[in-house]
Formats: structure tokens, sequence, C-alpha cells
């Protein structure tokens, strides 16, 4: 009958609805796998990449060179002398407290 005909129509989209949600499951977590192996080894090369530029500007590996500046009387300006003094007072205790 025309019923019988429709509803195992109905039936037959039904199932192929889930075996195509059961391949978009499938190539999700397909794409889940791949994206986790892809964050793995770029994790991965980050911490090599991050060890290497630590060792090469870690500060005991650099080496430092002493170089002594003599001054010279040219290129000098005073443009300002000043003299301050803040007075302190010892107490009996010895305690040095400021006297201003």
């Amino acid at each position: 009958t025309a019923g019988n005909i429709s509803k195992a129509a109905t039936a037959a989209k039904s199932v192929g609805r889930t075996m195509q949600t059961s391949e978009n499951v499938a190539l999700a977590e397909q794409d889940l796998q791949k994206a986790q192996e892809s964050l793995q080894q770029l994790q991965s090369e980050l911490t090599q990449e991050t060890d290497e530029l630590t060792a090469r500007y870690d500060a005991a590996n650099l080496k430092l060179e002493s170089v002594e500046l003599k001054p010279t009387k040219t290129n000098i300006n005073i443009r300002l002398v000043g003299l301050i003094w803040l007075p302190l007072a010892k107490d009996k205790l010895g305690v040095l407290t400021q006297a201003y």
C-alpha cells in the first residue's frame, strides 16, 4: 500500500541520515586526532627551540670583556654644584635621629 511505501521511504531516509551522521562523527574524530598530533608536534618544536634559545642566551655563557674608560677634560660641562647637609644627632642609646 501507499502508506507502507511512505513509511518504508521515511525509514530509509532515517537510516541514511544516521549513516551520514556516523560518517560525520568518524571524520570529526579523525580530524581531532590529526589536530592533536599536530599540536603535540608544535609543542615539541616549541620546547626544543625554547631550550636552544635559553642555552644560547644564558648569562653564564656570555663572554664579557672589561673595557677601561679614562675621563678626559674635554666634553665636560659643569652646570650646577651643590652641597646638602642633613645633620643627625645620636641619643643616649646610640640611635641616630634627624636633627633638622
